[in-house]
């Protein structure tokens, strides 16, 4: 939804050392109440209805917030389509009709200006894909890994000249989506950064291709699919999707393009 309370962020000290969905409980609870109260937007309801604690409430707000939340088919979340969340980043989204979140696939460009806890990310993507993700964004502040998970080479970005691209403690270095297209088997986005000491140019173009749809998919509804993935089909085939990704840099003289799968790769 893109609504953050109180300046807490999901992701910070996560990484791949942490269980699945570490965080949810904590988004769950005060700050998604709050986004309730304010917006009466449903898709809050339906977290708070399915993940909440109905002793939290009054008889009059569970009734509400159910009322609320029936209105919806299944997880808000589900519904996504392919999107910008200004100063933090762009989403393709393919597979939306399925469930099962094996058989969706999505990219990710990380955009904006960090600050704070923020990381030298600048353009770094992400891939998700057959109910996992295919490459790591590991998430931590610096001080719980070495080397730490600020620097920009162990992103799936480009550096340049083997320095990390400028943090907001140092100026900042935004960057932002040009293009969106969410166009049914070939979605493409563009982003590009401002000049800066690195670079006098760089922009990056993703699409994500669909290629098949797999085999095995189900109607799960709203209760099947929580924050632990339970009672899923076995005998499924998960569906394919290319990422084609083009990165132009000017400036500096060694470009490195940096990528990481998971941690045991």
């Amino acid at each position: 939804t893109g609504i953050r309370v109180k300046g807490r962020m999901n992701g910070s000290v996560s990484g791949p050392d942490k269980g699945y969905a570490k965080a949810w409980r904590t988004l769950v609870g005060e700050d998604t109440a709050l986004a309730w109260k304010w917006t009466r937007d449903p898709a809050f309801a339906y977290i708070l209805r399915h993940y909440g604690k109905k002793e939290e409430f009054s008889e009059q707000e569970w009734t509400d917030m159910d009322r609320a939340a029936t209105a919806l088919r299944r997880a808000p979340w589900m519904d996504n389509p392919s999107r910008v969340l200004p100063n933090y980043a762009a989403f393709l989204e393919t597979g939306l009709e399925h469930d099962d979140m094996r058989f969706r696939r999505s990219v990710m460009l990380r955009v904006g200006t960090g600050s704070g806890h923020a990381h030298q990310d600048t353009l770094d993507m992400q891939i998700n894909a057959h109910g996992l993700p295919m490459t790591i964004e590991a998430g931590q502040r610096p001080g719980y890994s070495a080397p730490n998970d600020a620097r920009t080479y162990v992103h799936n970005t480009v550096q340049v000249d083997g320095k990390d691209w400028p943090s907001d403690h140092v100026g900042g270095t935004n960057s932002w989506v040009r293009t969106l297209t969410d166009m049914e088997g070939a979605r493409y986005m563009a982003a590009q950064v401002a000049a800066n000491p690195l670079a006098t140019y760089a922009r990056r173009q993703v699409a994500l291709i669909d290629v098949d749809e797999g085999r095995g998919s189900q109607r799960l509804g709203p209760d099947a699919f929580g924050p632990k993935p339970e009672n899923l089909p076995k005998d499924v085939v998960t569906p394919n999707s290319y990422v084609f990704d083009v990165f132009r840099v000017a400036g500096g003289r060694i470009h490195t393009y940096c990528f990481h799968a998971h941690v045991n790769d």
